[in-house]
């Protein structure tokens, strides 16, 4: 079964005005941490360095997050897993 896995790179804060006044063309800064936490379900599961491998980006796992049981539950169920059968 394949599932969504989502690292977001980057971010910044900006104000309404300037969305509002965006232009196709403009630059937008962003806020990249040297770790990002890639996510299934909104759930971190992995500890991250971001870089370019052939052009593309990519990520390098750098450790795995433990989530809480409850957690690690709630992905199974939406998988269909039930129980133990997780691990």
């Amino acid at each position: 079964m394949d599932v969504k896995l989502t690292a977001d790179l980057g971010s910044t804060r900006v104000s309404l005005r300037q969305v509002a006044n965006l232009k196709v063309g403009d630059i937008i800064p962003l806020d990249i941490p040297e770790n990002i936490n890639a996510h299934i379900d909104g759930v971190n599961i992995l500890e991250c360095k971001y870089g370019i491998q052939g052009g593309r980006y990519a990520l390098r796992v750098e450790q795995f997050i433990h989530p809480e049981d409850t957690e690690i539950n709630l992905i199974a169920s939406k998988l269909g897993v039930k129980g133990e059968d997780h691990d």
